[in-house]
């Protein structure tokens, strides 16, 4: 159903020719009456709303403004979450798919001016709207648009409550609902790359300096949770940091080893994992410790067991669940 909005006189004049986005919005401006998270409502009857229109610049505009500057990227995505979570205590809404383009900065804070999608749903919803929106406006999937969603993804972390593997469900389905409807291709190995920042923690292992130069920062997207010595009972080792990870999947680098091509880095973040409990890789006919990708909780089971068992190898201590492999010869061909 299409919506015919006019400006005049300061106010805005939305008509709605569909009753349910109509009611939608009534019920939302009801709710946050009074709360600062929307704007003044001057009239509502008969499928129509008028509000006063907000005075200052749109949060999305801001956004472009600030790409490179990440104090006020975490400051204007706090703000953003700030009212996400105000807007959710309030009415229990989710807002039927967040447009970054609907906020306007205020003194206060920030007001939304879209609320007809707005309906009983899960914040994974709208989170994964503001990330795809960003990863593909105004350049699909341009490396500073990605950029954008990892520093929202950052704040997110800290500040909002959502299932990370929700999350990445519904970055998925966002990023191709979007392209379908720009009818633009999408990129299924760029959107799980974009995915793995709601998805996954990095646990190095101590005992050497790691050389993230080398690897051009391909694991720069992925945030550090926990460090773990090298030394001693490495499966047990492995087991107490996996513990304090609360991110579906581990990535699981030594600092011991020489740096490591980036198409191998981006082979294993992006690989279907449907089904599989980690993504190892194999060298000269051997699965290596390092680097793993780990599905943490059943991997910091199998450590723990290993532990006591007394084996030593991380990759043996998987040999009884599906793991993908990745030859590393098969890469060597594409390396730049």
């Amino acid at each position: 159903m299409s919506t015919s909005t006019e400006i005049k006189n300061g106010r805005v004049v939305r008509t709605f020719t569909g009753r349910t986005e109509y009611i939608n919005e009534d019920r939302a401006y009801e709710l946050l009456r009074g709360t600062g998270l929307a704007p003044k409502l001057l009239y509502s009857f008969d499928n129509c709303i008028e509000y006063q229109i907000p005075e200052g610049e749109t949060l999305w505009d801001r956004i472009q403004d600030a790409k490179g500057d990440a104090a006020e990227l975490s400051r204007l995505f706090g703000l953003w979450a700030d009212w996400y979570n105000a807007f959710r205590k309030k009415t229990g809404f989710c807002l039927g798919g967040a447009d970054l383009k609907d906020f306007i900065l205020t003194g206060d804070g920030l007001v939304c001016t879209d609320f007809q999608q707005c309906k009983k749903g899960y914040a994974e919803c709208d989170i994964a709207a503001a990330v795809a929106q960003l990863c593909l406006e105004p350049h699909a999937f341009d490396p500073s648009g990605a950029a954008l969603a990892r520093a929202l993804m950052k704040v997110a972390a800290g500040r909002l409550e959502y299932s990370p593997e929700i999350l990445a469900n519904h970055i998925r389905a966002s990023i191709k609902e979007k392209c379908r409807a720009a009818g633009i291709k999408a990129d299924p190995t760029k959107t799980e790359y974009i995915c793995t920042f709601s998805t996954m923690a990095l646990l190095t292992l101590e005992g050497g300096r790691h050389r993230a130069a080398d690897i051009e920062g391909a694991l720069a997207d992925v945030p550090e949770k926990a460090n773990c010595s090298a030394d001693g009972d490495l499966c047990g080792r492995l087991a107490e940091s996996l513990e304090k990870i609360d991110q579906p999947w581990t990535f699981v680098l030594s600092t011991h080893m020489p740096a490591l091509p980036p198409i191998l880095i981006r082979a294993m973040i992006c690989a279907d994992k449907e089904g599989f409990e980690a993504v190892a890789v194999e060298s000269e006919g051997k699965l290596r410790d390092f680097p793993m990708l780990l599905r943490t909780e059943n991997a910091r089971y199998d450590m723990e067991l290993a532990a006591k068992n007394g084996v030593q190898s991380a990759a043996q201590a998987l040999k009884h669940r599906p793991v993908r492999i990745i030859r590393l010869e098969d890469l060597e061909g594409h390396k730049r």
